[in-house]
């Protein structure tokens, strides 16, 4: 079998600031941005919890991922800075597998600025919560089994699906955790359905007293399911091939914003598409197209 490329180098490394080589220039609109804010924010109470992403060609090093970052850390005073070496050097095929980050992963870096001593009401602050939602985010992984939270550290599941995870003992949540995850689905409608088709010997609290509404609610519950996994399906199927049209588009956009003599057209004759042009380029995850960011003024003939 063949053995699959390594993405990353296994090790960070410290680079100096003014080595690294943006692969584009931030917006006024971005540096503007709550996004920018927010992450400024968090940076200035908690530090760099993610490092940049580089890869080294032709002797100089070129930054993948993590401008925003950059940018702040340079605001900040600040001279060097952690990194990750990419072995692909293509930020066109590394943005595209980046994630979110998953709510086990927030967690955990919430976890990590407790231990390092961050006051809950700066860390929470920082986060644009308040402290009870960040209690509540802190102990969300009470009485989960440590394979379950293995399992779903990379999957985006709710803090829901949590809370009725814990109600099991744990062999139940591994079982139900593993189907969960083979469906690929983390829903808590899904967790809940599962809870009340627990035995009672298996539960870590007192069993439901189900009412004839309840099942009638139960059943409805796994109709319902039954129609999002189809529909999942059907949708899953053509996901690769929408976003590679979108990759596409998105391409022929920035070939567009480049043109020096396009975009003097564009500029003088129809600002708008000009402007909503620039901002699709900039985009680097797809999943932040908004139905807002779709041209809708019409576009002249070539």
């Amino acid at each position: 079998m063949k053995k699959a490329n390594q993405a990353f180098q296994d090790k960070l490394i410290t680079l100096d600031l003014d080595s690294i080589i943006p692969s584009k220039e931030l917006s006024k609109k971005v540096l503007v941005s709550k996004k920018y804010q927010t992450i400024l924010a968090s940076m200035k109470t908690i530090g760099l919890v993610e490092p940049l992403v580089v890869s080294f060609k032709d002797n100089k090093i070129r930054l993948l991922d993590g401008h925003i970052r950059l940018d702040i850390l340079k605001s900040l005073g600040k001279k060097k800075t952690d990194c990750l070496v990419s072995t692909d050097d293509e930020s066109y095929t590394y943005n595209r597998h980046i994630s979110h980050i998953s709510n086990i992963q927030e967690r955990n870096m919430i976890m990590k600025a407790v231990e390092n001593g961050v006051p809950m009401e700066k860390i929470a602050c920082a986060l644009g919560i308040d402290v009870r939602t960040l209690e509540s985010k802190k102990n969300m992984l009470e009485n989960i089994h440590p394979d379950v939270i293995e399992l779903f550290k990379t999957s985006r599941v709710s803090k829901k699906t949590f809370d009725y995870l814990r109600k099991m003992k744990d062999m139940r949540q591994m079982q139900v955790a593993t189907f969960m995850y083979n469906a690929n689905n983390f829903t808590a409608p899904m967790a809940y359905h599962f809870l009340l088709d627990t035995k009672p010997e298996m539960l870590r609290v007192q069993p439901f007293r189900r009412s004839i509404t309840d099942i009638e609610k139960q059943a409805s519950l796994e109709n319902s399911i039954a129609k999002i996994q189809q529909e999942y399906k059907t949708i899953y199927g053509d996901f690769g091939k929408h976003v590679a049209r979108l990759q596409i588009a998105q391409a022929w956009v920035r070939g567009i914003c480049k043109n020096t003599m396009a975009r003097r057209f564009l500029e003088n004759n129809y600002p708008g598409i000009l402007c909503r042009f620039d901002e699709l380029s900039e985009l680097t995850d797809l999943n932040d197209l908004k139905s807002e960011d779709i041209v809708t003024e019409s576009v002249p003939q070539a």
